[in-house]
């Protein structure tokens, strides 16, 4: 079985825009030995989402399971249109129309101001738009208490819309 190329080689080639498949192929290896050695270089494929993910699981421990009839919450449509809006409010341009019109419902949800999302990990929906407090600001979340919030740009993301702003189009 050939091997991967030096970083120096990988690093140039992912820059290129070769695929984690790709490179397996080409070198006669997993996409996971790949995935695995650019993940062991800091080479992430999609930067703001690991950032808006990491933001999200310092705030709330989402239960999370492979076991199947096991509950899970990581998938709940309310988590993942909060993150895709949070994406494209960092400037993430590989959202796809899909996701673009989830942000657009999400939206029509919390624009108002009146809601925000809340996380209840002891229940089986998991996410809930409850209405807003004071305390909650102009965040579209209901942030923990006893939590710091994460750095400025991440904030930034998790507030109100632009009043001028509108729904992403497809």
């Amino acid at each position: 079985m050939t091997k991967l190329p030096p970083d120096a080689v990988l690093r140039k080639l992912m820059q290129l825009g070769a695929t984690d498949d790709e490179l397996a192929r080409s070198y006669g290896v997993t996409p996971q030995a790949v995935w695995k050695r650019r993940s062991g270089l800091g080479m992430l494929k999609k930067p703001i989402a690991t950032r808006v993910h990491a933001a999200l699981k310092e705030a709330w421990d989402v239960k999370s399971t492979s076991v199947p009839g096991r509950q899970s919450h990581h998938n709940k449509r309310p988590l993942q249109a909060l993150k895709y809006y949070m994406r494209q409010r960092l400037g993430d341009e590989t959202l796809s129309p899909t996701q673009l019109k989830q942000i657009g419902q999400f939206l029509e949800n919390v624009s108002s101001g009146r809601f925000v999302i809340e996380y209840r990990r002891d229940t089986e929906a998991g996410f809930f738009y409850v209405p807003r407090e004071a305390r909650d600001e102009d965040l579209l979340v209901r942030w923990p208490e006893g939590v710091p919030l994460p750095g400025a740009d991440i904030v930034e993301a998790m507030r109100l819309p632009p009043v001028d702003s509108k729904a992403p189009q497809e």
